[in-house]
């Protein structure tokens, strides 16, 4: 699990690479206000992930394509993201 609630100052989240999170299952980044992008993400960077929560990100303008690739994800949330 990695929580980056309410994060006013994340504008972006950084880069990811094959392998960079291997074990992650969740990943909450919601109330993350000034969020405006998402990284395009590479096969294998989020193998495990299942949970990924943008709600409330309302600077977040669009998704990468490349989500794809998260061939294990069972949940997206995107409530209260106004673009």
């Amino acid at each position: 699990l990695l929580e980056l609630q309410i994060c006013s100052d994340v504008v972006e989240f950084p880069e990811v690479a094959k392998g960079t999170f291997p074990k992650l299952q969740t990943l909450d980044l919601s109330s993350c206000e000034s969020l405006g992008s998402f990284p395009e993400v590479p096969k294998g960077a989020f193998p495990k992930l299942q949970t990924l929560d943008l709600s409330y990100c309302k600077s977040l303008g669009s998704l990468p394509l490349s989500l794809e690739v998260l061939t294990t994800l069972r949940k997206l949330t995107l409530k209260g993201c106004k673009k």
